[in-house]
């Protein structure tokens, strides 16, 4: 009898062995010995005998086999992912005198948003979202000192953005948005009262993006939002009903629940409060935030759609809509029959070999996008007059992931509602099992334990939601009773990314440091250990007299010898490339008067002194800690040149 299935098990230990043996003389000339002695034999021995054993698996892997090595680099077979993406009101709109939509609009989930490309498939909204007449006056941010700064002109699109919490991230700040309704409307205006489920959308639009679709918080590094709605008749909590920003850390929306307003008489001018009372990783940085924003997905509920059940056993029935979306994180797909005037609910079996003749399973078939029922005999057979009624999600995967800057129109809106500011993204076709093979060996290469110093180094500068910019491992080997670290115990100093020279910004936050540490001790082997500490800063002033060549500018020759010194003691590369100031190297004066001396235009370094700290005396030589970096204070540092023979300096 032909076997037909394929066998790829043509290769042997003995073939394997010989093979590369046969290729010594070529590749190893000076390898002589190939008895069975030589390490270098028993080292291809032990090659040829893995190799054997994964040839001799690989044709007779069975998909659950494939299921289980997948489960275990956390991969499972899913159906295509929906793209997700923020609708920006119409700049047109935003800037009028009253907006486009009439008073009291709300947008349903169930609202098709379609964009001006034809080929682009339909989005809907996340959550009910409901459209305020509203706008925002100010912005500003309100100090735990007492003091405030105005971010009204910096909150706009394409800004260069703004801190809303300062540039530590204090959780005492509060981000206050002062909103105004013009003319006789209110903030809930065309409302006789607030529709159940209604959310006010605040979207943000963050200065760094750190990833292709709109993720979900990580509760490791997350801060948690507060949000207060302050008028003349007091002070209201308003829930957060998601936040897509991850607590500002990523562009998304805060969908508001207005539910507390319910009985508020009318808000023409209105203030909210944001606040972080735990804090925040790093200090979020946004380039605007604005009412009205929509988030969508492209990600299609069918609801109960009806299918005749049929007769016999062995019964299939397709989904009607393409892009079934199945596996983690996908709604979950209900199967019912409705039959006699009432509805069964079906439960999902992965065979029928258990299930007995009046049992109502089923059995899904994601490949080819249908169910089965059973026999009679193993699983119920559905009666003839059913009506099978399947509800399920689905979704376009990858044709969802449209460009930046498209016209968007939305069902309830008269014209062009708005235009999408970042593109449409995260959507991703089914993951099948080639796919899966594909996406274990990514993973295992990318994302394995972190065994080596290298590997740790990798994950933490991987970390671009928290901008980690530089990272260096050091061991500790300190015993017992000389201090708080265990021997063996992996030493991670680690800086967010700065302003070169800019002594201002250079404490990381214990909570910064700590989410990098929470963030990569999950990839550590078991028994592992592993801190997070900010290097030790050693503050550095520096104070140089240089003399001008004939013809030469001063103030040029001034500029340039402090952007010198910012590149040479920078402690962040602000391009691939750069250099930065190694650990614990020490900096003399001698050093930086022969920096200053090879500056174009300088005939000799006249003085040259360096300051320690808040020292008042000069010293030769800064000696750094062990895990020590020079942080140039460019403020304080004084720079001076003059021309020859004068005394006149810049």
């Amino acid at each position: 009898m032909t076997q037909l299935r394929l066998d790829l098990f043509d290769r042997r230990f003995d073939d394997l062995v010989e093979a590369g043996r046969a290729r010594i003389p070529n590749l190893a000339p000076d390898w002589t010995d190939h008895n069975l002695h030589d390490p270098g034999i028993m080292l291809m021995e032990l090659l040829a005998w893995t190799a054997e054993a994964q040839i001799y698996a690989l044709s007779r892997m069975r998909q659950d086999e494939r299921r289980a090595y997948g489960a275990l680099l956390g991969i499972a077979p899913h159906g295509p992912l929906p793209a997700a993406g923020l609708i920006w009101p119409d700049a047109g709109n935003a800037a009028a005198e009253l907006p486009a939509w009439d008073p009291g609009t709300v947008i349903g989930k169930d609202a098709a948003v379609r964009s001006a490309k034809p080929e682009a498939p339909v989005f809907w909204p996340i959550d009910n979202i409901l459209l305020t007449p509203a706008r925002i006056e100010a912005v500003r941010t309100r100090h735990a000192d007492g003091g405030s700064e105005d971010h009204t002109s910096a909150n706009r699109r394409g800004g260069a953005g703004f801190e809303p919490f300062g540039a530590a991230g204090d959780p005492a700040d509060v981000l206050e948005l002062a909103l105004r309704c013009d003319g006789e409307r209110h903030l809930l205006s065309g409302l006789a009262f607030v529709p159940a489920g209604a959310r006010l959308a605040l979207g943000v639009r963050v200065g760094v993006h750190t990833g292709d679709r709109i993720q979900a918080p990580r509760k490791t590094a997350d801060a948690v939002l507060r949000v207060t709605l302050v008028s003349e008749q007091g002070r209201v909590a308003l829930p957060l009903a998601a936040d897509t920003t991850a607590g500002f850390m990523q562009s998304g929306v805060l969908l508001l629940d207005l539910s507390a307003l319910a009985q508020s008489p009318p808000l023409r001018q209105c203030r909210i409060d944001i606040a972080a009372p735990a804090g925040f990783a790093r200090a979020p940085r946004i380039q605007c935030i604005e009412p009205n924003v929509l988030p969508v997905e492209q990600s299609m509920t069918v609801q109960q759609e009806m299918h005749p059940a049929g007769s016999g056993p062995d019964q299939v029935v397709a989904f009607d809509q393409a892009g079934l979306r199945f596996g983690p994180g996908a709604p979950p797909i209900q199967v019912e029959l409705a039959a006699d005037g009432s509805l069964q609910a079906w439960e999902a079996r992965p065979d029928f070999d258990s299930s007995g003749p009046a049992d109502r399973h089923y059995r899904l078939d994601t490949g080819a996008a249908q169910v089965a029922f059973g026999n009679g005999v193993n699983g119920a057979l559905p009666a003839a007059d059913a009506q099978v009624l399947l509800s399920y999600a689905a979704s376009d995967g990858a044709a969802g992931n449209v460009p930046r800057n498209q016209h968007w129109s939305v069902r309830g809106v008269s014209g062009v509602f708005g235009v999408n500011l970042d593109a449409m993204a995260g959507g991703a076709d089914a993951l099948g099992f080639d796919e899966l093979r594909r996406e274990a060996r990514r993973r295992v290469r990318t994302e394995h334990a972190l065994v080596t110093r290298q590997d740790v180094i990798d994950a933490a500068l991987a970390l671009a939601d928290l901008q980690v910019a530089r990272a260096e491992v050091f061991i500790e080997n300190r015993a017992p009773g000389h201090g708080t670290v265990l021997p063996g115990t992996l030493t991670l100093a680690a800086l967010r990314a700065r302003t070169p020279g800019d002594g201002s910004q250079q404490a990381e936050s214990p909570r910064w440091l700590e989410a990098v540490r929470t963030r990569l001790a999950e990839r550590l082997p078991l028994g592992e250990r592993l801190r997070v500490i900010a290097p030790r800063y050693v503050r550095v002033r520096i104070a140089a007299r240089l003399v001008a060549m004939p013809m030469e500018d001063p103030a040029r020759i001034a500029s340039d010898a402090r952007a010198l010194l910012r590149a040479r003691l920078a402690l962040t590369a602000d391009r691939p490339g750069a250099s930065v100031w190694p650990f614990a190297t020490p900096l003399s004066a001698i050093h930086v008067a022969a920096w200053l001396r090879k500056l174009p235009g300088v005939e000799r370094v006249a003085e040259c002194r360096l300051y320690q700290d808040d020292a008042s005396a000069p010293v030769q030589k800064i000696i750094l800690p062990r895990i020590g970096l020079p942080a140039l204070d460019s403020a304080a540092s004084e720079i001076e040149v003059q021309r020859r023979g004068t005394g006149k300096k810049s």
